[in-house]
């Protein structure tokens, strides 16, 4: 992933204090200190976030290659999949439903 000098600068930012991932007033003094407004460092770390180099939402863990999650775990997808079992069984059977609504009133 090529990242700009301005995204290497925060990413180190967050190696270095990662309690500004979540703190909003560590985070102020941070960007103060090298001449940065808050809310420029804190959507800096949003895009961060985004291309999977801090892991999680709400987590103030970095990956220590700075390369991006590319592939899921297994077991959290299948995890995830018997925990909504229930929801995805109804959304299916009510686009079922729909479907066949639709097809009995085509002429």
């Amino acid at each position: 992933m090529n990242l700009t000098s301005h995204e290497k600068k925060i990413l180190k930012l967050v190696n270095k204090y990662p309690d500004i991932v979540n703190d909003s007033i560590a985070r102020k003094k941070i960007a103060e200190k090298h001449n940065l407004s808050e809310k420029t460092l804190r959507n800096r770390i949003g895009d961060l976030k985004k291309y999977g180099l801090i892991k999680g939402y709400g987590k103030s863990e970095v990956l220590s290659n700075s390369e991006p999650q590319t592939s899921g775990d297994l077991f959290q997808l299948v995890n995830v999949l018997l925990s909504k079992k229930l929801q995805i069984i109804k959304n299916m059977s009510l686009v079922f439903i729909f479907s066949c609504v639709l097809v009995l009133m085509m002429p």
